[in-house]
């Protein structure tokens, strides 16, 4: 009837806010991303769970990629426990994205104990070749180029471009920690090759902007490190101009 479609606008301007959202991280609009994120979540009904996690966990996207990941953590925390206990897929990802935000923090033992967890829950709920899972292992292998486990590593990470290959931008997310693992172990070149074949995928399917702008930041490091200050400087300057 008409008073039940008029209470329902409220919520539907709201979840279009929501993936407006969504295609702001995407596009690397943060500031965009977090005003829509915040937003629908102050217009979404108290029990609509399932929209109100997708505004948090947005929200937390935004202030992370935009280099607040202290902000981010309690959203991606109130994202997680949004997720009804039968959604164990879901459960998965924000778990990841609290997990990934402790590693940057540098609680590496908290994520790392996180991530292990989500692993062990994913292979009871049989997830364990699902393409999300790749994010699962690319964490735990740059947890180990951390502590210093290179092979460890390095073995992880080719389990994780493996299983994660049928989702691009996980893909790209991991391709961005073997770069760091080609450094780590000296390949500096190898790191090089990574950065030209993210840049190919990119051209073909557009990959999310956090990831080619950081395949384009190692490039500038690992040119300097190389003794390049030049083409580094030409790649930061590009990117300021591009940008501005």
């Amino acid at each position: 009837d008409l008073e039940e479609t008029e209470k329902d606008v409220p919520d539907f301007d709201a979840m279009l806010s929501v993936v407006k959202a969504f295609y702001h991280v995407y596009s690397y609009q943060l500031t965009e991303a977090e005003d829509c994120a915040d937003s629908a979540f102050h217009k979404l009904s108290n029990d609509n769970n399932t929209w109100r996690m997708r505004a948090s966990l947005y929200s937390g996207d935004a202030r992370f990629f935009s280099g607040d990941p202290l902000q981010a953590l309690p959203l991606y925390q109130d994202a997680h426990n949004y997720i009804t206990s039968g959604d164990r897929f879901l459960a998965m990802t924000t778990g990841f994205k609290i997990a990934t935000d402790l590693y940057v923090l540098g609680r590496i033992r908290e994520s790392e104990v996180m991530i292990k967890g989500l692993i062990e829950q994913s292979r009871k709920d049989g997830f364990l070749r699902v393409p999300r899972m790749g994010l699962l292992w690319g964490l735990l292998g740059e947890i180990c180029r951390e502590k210093g486990d290179l092979p460890e590593a390095e073995r992880l990470l080719e389990r994780a471009l493996s299983i994660g290959r049928g989702e691009v931008p996980a893909y790209g997310w991991n391709s961005l920690y073997r770069i760091a693992l080609c450094r780590s172990t000296g390949k500096l070149q190898d790191g090089l090759c990574i950065v030209k074949e993210l840049e190919i995928l990119d051209r073909e399917v557009q990959l999310p902007l956090f990831v080619s702008t950081g395949a384009r930041l190692w490039e500038a490091r690992i040119l300097a490190e190389s003794g390049d200050r030049k083409g580094a400087k030409d790649i930061l300057s590009g990117m300021e101009m591009s940008s501005g």
